[in-house]
């Protein structure tokens, strides 16, 4: 076929972005390979992480913007996520010669945000560690050097920026038999909501990026498998159930004062309340965190209204109505 200007160009500029990302890929697996290599040993960060969990659609993003924002944590940015396979020396950058040290916004799309400073869930950085066809992992599944890697690099981004780091992934919420073994002096903030809104935020969720209410989006707990052929009101309402079932059981065995409870709807009725009590929490486990911004103490408005058609939000209620929450 004979090539014209028409096309050319764009073909051009396709070529060169695939260029681009090549050499940045194997540049990032490089820098990856000099940084686990240099990484000091210890046996725990300087201060305990954060790890905020909960079901997909509660409102854990709102919590985890404001506490990177107001609060003096550390925390992954978008900037350090796109370098995940080198995150530690991502991290000085991000600090020492970026400036990217706190963000201001609180908008996001099913849990991403804007700009190189916003906070990122960064699954790919977990993936390095963690298998991607599953997300529930028991005790004992990982190696003693993937835990190891995984305790130097929390430590390693905790000493980049001297302040305890935050870390919000939801997949992470299944992983916590794992965590508490790498990390037993851990904080952990378990973001609640009304089942049936948080089902309903599910849902729309699965419209917007799938373009079906069928198609499963987001955490798998660790029954997924009994749930893939259920229909869509069990399935989901089900899938909030086992992952905050399992959350719920794993915290129940930590120490005292390891755990905090956040409620969606008491969050949105007085976020500088809720963010007064985790800088209280962060401090009391060991993670002490300044207040460096003032806290928009106005209330949020909800997302607790019923959009979907009448007959499904009543199969979600009784679906709700047959499990022991």
């Amino acid at each position: 076929m004979r090539m014209t200007s028409a096309n050319v160009g764009p073909r051009r500029n396709s070529v060169m972005l695939g260029c681009a990302k090549a050499i940045r890929h194997s540049l990032a697996k490089l820098l990856g390979k000099i940084e686990r290599a240099h990484i000091s040993r210890r046996a725990a960060p300087d201060f305990p992480p954060v790890f905020i969990v909960g079901a997909p659609r509660t409102g854990s993003t709102l919590v985890y913007q404001y506490l990177t924002s107001c609060l003096d944590v550390a925390y992954i940015n978008n900037f350090m996520c796109q370098w995940h396979e080198c995150i530690a020396l991502a991290a000085i950058v991000s600090r020492h010669v970026l400036h990217l040290r706190r963000h201001a916004g609180f908008e996001s799309d099913a849990g991403r945000t804007r700009g190189w400073n916003g906070p990122s869930e960064c699954g790919r950085l977990w993936y390095r560690w963690f298998p991607r066809d599953r997300h529930y992992v028991d005790a004992g599944e990982l190696t003693s050097f993937q835990e190891e890697e995984i305790r130097n690099t929390v430590s390693a981004i905790t000493r980049a920026f001297r302040a305890p780091l935050v870390v919000k992934n939801m997949n992470c919420g299944q992983r916590l038999r794992v965590l508490r073994e790498i990390f037993p002096n851990a904080l952990f903030i378990h973001c609640r909501r009304d089942p049936l809104f948080t089902a309903q935020s599910i849902i729309e969720a699965r419209e917007a990026i799938h373009g079906s209410r069928e198609l499963w989006w987001s955490v798998m707990p660790k029954e997924y498998p009994d749930l893939v052929n259920l229909g869509v009101p069990a399935q989901v309402v089900q899938q909030i159930y086992y992952i905050d079932r399992e959350i719920t059981t794993v915290l129940q065995t930590l120490p005292e004062g390891q755990a905090r409870v956040v409620a969606y709807e008491d969050f949105c009725e007085d976020p500088g309340a809720i963010v007064d009590m985790l800088q209280a929490f962060m401090c009391q486990g060991g993670s002490p965190a300044e207040l460096v911004r003032g806290i928009p103490s106005q209330p949020l408005l909800s997302s607790n209204a019923k959009r979907l058609e009448p007959e499904l939000l009543d199969d979600i209620a009784q679906e709700i109505a047959r499990l022991t929450w």
